[in-house]
């Protein structure tokens, strides 16, 4: 075999050794992007075969834009993870680490409070009537809907922008990088500046714990604990009603700051639990979490 035969694959070797890099991992939501009208269109242009009883139906709308998504987000994990694996000799593994139970149940608290700082930020800027008719018919309360906002979303997302983007990240980048990168990857995803900024400020409270652990374990609860509270405060108030009007101004500014001052203390007592060296994780089964 000559050198020139072995030049590609000793470049290749070098600049992929960790999948992805930033730019790479800006690539795989570019085409998460774009399977989602890949499979999006198709669907709805079968739908319109329907009758319109049917098609228009909240029940087959919830359904239909649950197996969108699910394609979607399966589809780029999929991609991801086989990225992942021709740029290592082993296959990719998504990490489940275990985490001790009062690790588990101080993330749920903390996304509680984080749930009560990002809604006063997110409500500075005025939310026009057709995003409010959007968030609307994604939560609507049927079980569908449910599935997809509680269920899938916090799993295949987290797969997706903790389990495969921003591992990498953290093998390619300093640790600040690697998070903030993933933050604002996560809050493009969203495709609007409301979901936009609370998936930004949300990816960074993900991608510290994701850092901390090593586990995809609290990244899941935390996402499913709050879109479950949106899911419940939206069956509860509708989408459109802002917290001002829920709990009233003054509730709501002494809300932030009691929130945002039990969450400082959390997450630093959260920094002192958590431990960040890879020899320290306990992992309960070698092959756990591998897919690919």
């Amino acid at each position: 075999m000559t050198t020139s035969s072995l030049e590609p694959h000793h470049r290749m070797d070098r600049s992929t050794t960790h999948y992805p890099n930033l730019r790479q991992a800006s690539g795989l939501v570019l085409i998460c992007i774009a399977l989602g009208f890949a499979v999006g269109v198709p669907l709805e242009l079968l739908a319109l075969l329907l009758p319109e009883p049917l098609r228009s139906h909240a029940l087959f709308r919830s359904a239909l834009e649950m197996v969108v998504y699910g394609l979607t987000l399966g589809l780029a994990i999929r991609v991801g993870l086989r990225k992942k694996s021709l740029a290592l000799v082993e296959r990719p593994a998504l990490k489940f680490t275990r985490v001790p139970v009062s690790i588990l149940v101080m993330v749920c608290a903390l996304t509680i409070c984080m749930g009560f700082i990002i809604d006063p930020i997110t409500a500075l800027i005025p939310t026009p009537e057709w995003f409010e008719q959007m968030m609307g018919e994604a939560l609507r309360p049927n079980l569908f809907s449910f599935v997809s906002v509680v269920l899938l979303a916090p799993l295949l997302e987290e797969l997706l922008f903790r389990g495969i983007i921003l591992d990498g990240l953290l093998k390619n980048h300093s640790p600040a990088k690697a998070i903030a990168g993933s933050a604002v990857l996560f809050g493009v995803i969203h495709l609007n500046i409301w979901q936009g900024i609370a998936g930004l400020l949300a990816g960074l409270f993900l991608g510290w714990v994701y850092w901390k652990t090593r586990s995809l374990v609290p990244c899941i609860l935390i996402h499913a604990t709050h879109n479950l509270l949106a899911f419940v405060v939206t069956m509860y108030a509708g989408v459109e009603a802002t917290g001002a009007e829920v709990l009233g101004m003054t509730s709501r500014l002494a809300l932030f700051a009691g929130a945002l001052g039990l969450f400082t203390v959390g997450v630093w007592w959260l920094s002192r639990r958590m431990r960040t060296s890879a020899e320290a994780r306990v992992v309960r089964d070698p092959t756990e979490g591998v897919l690919g």
